[in-house]
């Protein structure tokens, strides 16, 4: 997949909505809302790079799509929970009973089971790694999606795929809509419910491979900002329906954006968000996700939110732009160095 500077900007986009809403803004209660432009945009990549793989070899390298996983995502997690407990220790001055609770909480985290735990209140939403959530239900799409997506390709064509998909997507909403009578309590961390945008991101991804095409337009920068208050208004007020039409909203808005980036219909929009600044704040986006929690955390506690802003992005950049070039980047060099390893084709046509 040809590399897309604008596709880092709507990561950008995404982290800073919800570091504006870690941080307490008070105009920004919405802003958790970001983690579902990742989910969207995190289901257009991965169906796209799967379904250029099997187009071009006729299978999907399994063992390689989940090393490339591991080296993208495990070894920044791994140091946030190491930097973490570093600061419980020196910072916070926690007594050794407390940390065992940390300990746990943190072995749950890194095993990716962080939204299941906080279901189950195995974890306490108050925890300062509770973030890891939306990090373990995409790793949970990451494990089930190429079987599913492997499944779809074999049996169907290509061009009926984005249509497979839509209807997915049309199931899931009805699912999240029978979730808000039944499970209202339980939706905004439940795989289930979230899996929504990252099949919409799929659906995209089918759609354009497939050959589909939108009619010629060109959308000014207003418009998306347009749309972006509106998802951020519609989620307001954090209860069932309201949480579930944003989180909708917010996914249709992304998908548009998407196709928008890639078709080049939204020139202005797409120079912008391809700008050297958006696009290297997504490159670093994951780190940012991962350590701006607890440092907004540890800042916030007794602190208006003027101060705690500007601390915590100049604190996040500095941890995140370190972790990306000393940790992430040679991970993901280490990954490509090993994909020859696994050049025998793991399912056949």
């Amino acid at each position: 997949m040809k590399y897309t500077p604008a596709l880092d900007g709507i990561r950008a986009f995404a982290v800073l909505l919800v570091l504006l809403f870690h941080a307490g803004v008070p105009f920004m209660g919405s802003g958790y809302l970001g983690v579902d432009v990742f989910f969207v945009l995190s289901g257009f990549i991965i169906t796209t790079l799967l379904m250029k793989e099997h187009a071009e070899t006729g299978h999907i390298n399994l063992p390689f799509f989940y090393l490339r996983r591991i080296c993208r995502l495990y070894p920044a997690l791994l140091l946030l929970l190491l930097l973490v407990m570093l600061g419980f220790w020196g910072l916070l001055g926690i007594p050794p009973t407390a940390l065992q609770n940390y300990y746990r909480h943190a072995g749950i985290a890194a095993l990716y089971l962080t939204d299941v735990a906080l279901l189950l209140d195995w974890m306490p939403k108050t925890s300062i790694i509770m973030h890891t959530w939306s990090i373990a239900i995409e790793e949970h799409y990451y494990i089930i999606w190429p079987f599913i997506l492997l499944a779809l390709c074999r049996s169907a064509k290509k061009k009926h795929l984005a249509k497979i998909m839509g209807g997915m997507f049309l199931l899931s909403l009805a699912w999240k809509a029978i979730g808000c009578v039944y499970f209202k309590d339980s939706l905004y961390l439940r795989f289930d419910y979230r899996i929504s945008g990252l099949i919409l991101g799929g659906f995209v991804a089918a759609f354009m491979q497939g050959g589909g095409k939108l009619p010629e337009y060109k959308i000014p920068l207003a418009v998306f900002s347009a749309l972006f208050l509106l998802c951020l208004w519609t989620a307001v007020p954090r209860i069932s329906w309201s949480f579930a039409l944003g989180v909708t909203v917010t996914e249709i808005f992304t998908a548009l954006l998407i196709y928008a980036v890639m078709s080049d219909h939204a020139n202005a929009v797409v120079k912008f968000l391809g700008s050297y600044v958006p696009a290297y704040l997504g490159r670093i986006s994951y780190g940012i996700y991962l350590y701006h929690y607890p440092i907004a955390a540890y800042t916030t506690v007794g602190r208006d939110w003027t101060v705690t802003l500007p601390v915590t992005i100049v604190l996040t950049l500095i941890v995140a732009s370190a972790s990306y070039f000393i940790i992430e980047r040679p991970a993901l060099e280490f990954a490509k160095r090993y994909k020859t390893r696994y050049r025998k084709p793991v399912v056949a046509k």
